[in-house]
């Protein structure tokens, strides 16, 4: 395990006095847990922090097209159930910002190519445990035909385009209930 010590000043007056890596995988992607000697106002305590990537950004993919919004649906093991979501993902090397990220991680989950990909803001997905920031990015599509076929990465179970007026309704009903697709919506939605 490796032992990084130190005092690092955060935002808030408060620090990490140490922190040790716990436990590494090279994935992909690369799972660091990370455990941090954290101290603010006369307090200390342990708090656990997951790096994947190496902290590289990811991506939400809001794809709009005619007033309507594309979900992805995909069997989430973590929570042991098959989600409808926005397509995302996590920076490749090769990717120059947030849009290219979401770009490519739309062509790759539904086989759609984009035209233009903007980025809206940015949101720390779980603020208490993951390290990371995800882009949320208006993705439009480039003038092909809406019947592209999915791509060959296997990770997307079914899309589904769902007009913009439907959307609450998703979410009252249960249907749309991944935190990082609300997030995503909510940031999208103060955008427009």
């Amino acid at each position: 395990m490796t032992e990084r010590v130190g005092t690092t000043p955060t935002d808030g007056g408060g620090r990490v006095r140490a922190s040790r890596v716990v436990y590494h995988w090279e994935g992909p992607p690369r799972v660091e847990l990370v455990l941090d000697d954290v101290e603010r106002g006369g307090r200390r305590w342990a708090q656990h922090r997951l790096v994947l990537a190496d902290g590289r950004p990811g991506a939400v993919a809001v794809v709009v097209r005619d007033d309507q919004v594309l979900l992805v649906r995909q069997w989430r093991p973590a929570v042991g159930r098959v989600l409808w979501e926005l397509p995302r993902g996590l920076a490749d090397a090769g990717d120059a910002d947030g849009a290219a990220t979401a770009a490519r991680e739309v062509h790759e989950e539904t086989g759609l190519p984009t035209a233009s990909a903007r980025v809206l803001g940015t949101v720390w997905p779980d603020s208490g445990l993951l390290a990371g920031t995800v882009a949320v990015v208006e993705v439009h599509l480039a003038p092909t035909g809406p019947d592209a076929s999915p791509s060959a990465d296997g990770e997307v179970d079914a899309r589904h385009w769902v007009p913009v007026a439907q959307l609450d309704e998703l979410v009252r009903e249960g249907t749309l209930t991944d935190g990082l697709s609300l997030a995503a919506l909510a940031v999208w939605r103060a955008s427009r």
